[in-house]
């Protein structure tokens, strides 16, 4: 098959992009609801690096006592009851039902896929501006033509 530039790298992204996005939706489709309480603040200490974080707890039967913990600087007060997801067969893979709590990773490391697209589309000299590419199911499977 021959692609135009342009049309190739649109597949190309999305070829790149959809396990990305399809997991995260696959884990919201299949992810539970519950209430959480901040218990307490946590903080990593490696090298300068420094996390902070909020610890929270929730409890999937009402008799145990899960905890997990927020992404970095998502600090919250203690005592604090905020909405989670979770995953019923695993509830400590939890998060705080928030966008940012819930899409951060996806979209950083959708973020950094793109830029490296972008930089090799923009790039004159990896593949030219005029340029068609061929995409078969045979070596060499790319073909710059």
């Amino acid at each position: 098959m021959i692609f135009s530039r342009k049309i190739f790298f649109i597949l190309l992204t999305i070829l790149v992009l959809s396990p990305v996005i399809g997991v995260k939706l696959w884990w919201l489709a299949s992810a539970k609801n519950a209430t959480a309480t901040m218990a307490f603040a946590g903080k990593e200490i490696s090298g300068q690096l420094v996390r902070n974080y909020s610890v929270m707890m929730f409890s999937v039967t009402g008799t145990d006592t899960v905890f997990f913990n927020t992404g970095d600087q998502e600090l919250y007060q203690p005592g604090q009851v905020l909405p989670v997801l979770y995953q019923p067969g695993e509830p400590s893979d939890a998060r705080v039902n928030s966008f940012r709590s819930i899409w951060q990773d996806t979209i950083v490391i959708g973020g950094v896929l793109t830029v490296i697209i972008l930089i090799i589309f923009f790039h004159p000299e990896i593949v030219p501006y005029r340029a068609k590419v061929r995409v078969t199911f045979s070596k060499p499977f790319i073909q710059i033509i």
